[in-house]
């Protein structure tokens, strides 16, 4: 029965890295087609080669292996994420800035300089770049308000708790 059992854990263990591979290529369009075919042949390869030598303890190895590498991966891609994001925030944030130092009175572009200001929790920044697309086109500043009544609040929450901001600062 403990034989069974070990071989129903062993060969899901065996699974996990296929369906983690078939989950990047497929559903997240994380990986090539071709990057996923190459990393599986290369899993069952391995797992082949510690059959045919009847080698359990590389087997065993190997998808300890493997699969804490699974594991662990989530962590580092999101934090690569949240350094992109930061960076095309950043670009986002130099762009509205170039066309504002262009043509001062687009409002819109004082919107959008806001919105990537109250994004990286530069609080104080995004309101004063909301109030100015407020006083640009008070006609059409209905969501401006909003976005500047959430960013004052967040404001002082965070000057209240002392909460870190998105990019990590304080």
């Amino acid at each position: 029965m403990l034989v069974v059992l070990l071989m129903i854990i062993g060969s899901l263990a065996a699974l996990y890295p296929l369906l983690r591979i078939l989950l990047a290529w497929r559903v997240e369009q994380k990986m090539r087609g071709t990057i996923a075919f190459g990393s599986t042949m290369a899993h069952v390869l391995i797992i082949g080669v510690g059959l045919a030598q009847k080698n359990p303890f590389l087997i065993i190895g190997y998808l300890l292996l493997v699969n804490l590498l699974w594991i662990l991966t989530p962590r580092s891609v999101s934090i690569s994420e949240v350094l992109f994001r930061k960076r095309m925030r950043d670009a986002d944030i130099a762009r509205y800035q170039r066309l504002i130092r262009q043509r001062p009175e687009h409002a819109a572009a004082h919107a959008a300089l806001a919105d990537a200001y109250l994004e990286s929790g530069r609080f104080d920044e995004a309101i004063a770049a909301y109030q100015q697309a407020i006083a640009l086109s008070p006609e059409s500043s209905r969501q401006e308000r909003r976005k500047l009544h959430m960013a004052e609040q967040l404001r002082t929450r965070k000057s209240a708790h002392d909460l870190p901001t998105p990019d990590g600062g304080i």
